[in-house]
């Protein structure tokens, strides 16, 4: 899958004014662990799941999106180490 076709799975989770940005990092190992992810983070959300961007800033994933804070750094820190292999 790529980052697109997961934009556009995901696309009634992007929060309005971010549809153009969303999942932003071209790597199809990530693309494919956050797709596996995404259905828990929807699922178990305490509110209505949403994210703006995933992308990488500095050389570190960052996400962008109402999930608790110890799930968003787990992702980003498992992003982190795909990218590093």
């Amino acid at each position: 899958m790529t980052n697109d076709q997961f934009n556009k799975k995901y696309s009634s989770y992007i929060e309005e004014g971010f549809e153009n940005q969303g999942l932003m990092i071209v790597d199809e190992e990530v693309v494919d662990f956050l797709d596996k992810e995404f259905p828990s983070l929807i699922m178990y959300n305490s509110q209505p799941f949403k994210f703006s961007q995933i992308k990488l800033k500095f050389g570190y994933a960052c996400i962008y999106c109402n999930a608790n804070l110890k799930m968003i750094r787990f992702l980003e820190n498992e992003i982190n180490k795909i990218l590093r292999r």
